[in-house]
């Protein structure tokens, strides 16, 4: 069923990419001050949207969870679409004759489409998981290390192996597995899952409880301040140039940032087989995103 959801999200999406296109050829046959502002607003959107990393948890308070789950990725495809359809058509006012006003207008006239071809090729990029399978059941093995931490069975499933780990912490508690989280995280083949997913997921499974997810934009200080062995903090870390993994990090010992890491190859600053890595505060603030989910007593917001 989510699969299909998500098919039919990622077609409305380019519709909407396309219609944004359309509106934005169309605004050009409107008044010049009209075009200004609409110019404008665009460019605002984008420059915001292409920050959201940083303010994820403001785009969670606005945008309803069921909603932002399938859009995090792809959201900043349609007002750059709507720019690229500005940037394509003719302006009104302004003729063809020889000279620069004519030169820079064809120019503008080129780039517009090349933008909405940048556009789509991102939205197919971006939005490539919504059209892939998910990760088979029978493909999760549910390893637990030494510890007591979830391992990840596949290079995708890294954010249902840290969700297992942080939700069968002391203080949540909760008897999960990899392949059950994998399934509420909707993982998917080669492309894994997202903290959005991963906030999506904890809500299902804790709801009805005492505790409940919440993603916040903490400092890397802030989160180590926050994680406890009894209730693990979930981020994601980037890992090599365009990749991120999500570990659980349960605080801070001896100058330390300790983390419950799902990788199957263990580093050499790990217990061995345990899935527990110490790692320097400054390596763990260079390495950190900047989104975390917390668990918190369902009272205190």
């Amino acid at each position: 069923m989510l699969a299909e959801a998500s098919w039919n999200w990622f077609i409305a999406q380019a519709l909407a990419c396309v219609v944004a296109y359309l509106l934005g050829r169309a605004v050009t046959s409107t008044s010049r001050s009209l075009q200004e502002i609409a110019l404008l607003a665009t460019v605002v959107a984008l420059v915001g949207l292409a920050l959201r990393g940083r303010v994820m948890e403001a785009l969670v308070a606005v945008i309803p969870l069921d909603v932002l789950v399938y859009v995090e990725g792809t959201l900043i495809v349609p007002p750059f679409m709507f720019l690229a359809g500005i940037l394509s058509a003719p302006k009104p006012g302004r003729s063809f004759e020889e000279g620069e006003g004519a030169r820079l207008q064809l120019h503008t006239g080129k780039l517009g489409p090349m933008l909405a071809t940048l556009g789509m090729v991102y939205l197919v990029v971006s939005g490539a998981w919504m059209v892939m399978p998910r990760v088979p059941a029978s493909q999760i093995a549910n390893v637990t290390m030494g510890a007591g931490f979830s391992q990840q069975s596949r290079d995708d499933t890294c954010v249902a192996a840290a969700l297992a780990t942080a939700l069968r912490a002391p203080g949540i508690d909760l008897h999960v597995t990899e392949a059950e989280m994998a399934d509420l995280a909707d993982v998917r083949v080669g492309q894994g899952s997202t903290m959005v997913r991963a906030l999506k997921a904890a809500e299902l499974r804790l709801a009805g409880g005492d505790i409940e997810p919440r993603l916040y934009n903490y400092s890397a200080h802030e989160v180590v301040q926050m994680a406890t062995a009894s209730r693990p903090v979930l981020v994601t870390i980037r890992s090599g140039v365009s990749r991120t993994h999500m570990v659980a990090v349960l605080g801070m010992s001896r100058g330390k940032v300790l983390i419950a890491n799902p990788w199957r190859t263990q580093r050499s600053s790990s217990v061995a087989g345990s899935g527990l890595e110490r790692m320097s505060l400054e390596h763990f603030s260079k390495s950190y995103v900047g989104s975390a989910i917390v668990f918190i007593d369902r009272a205190s917001r």
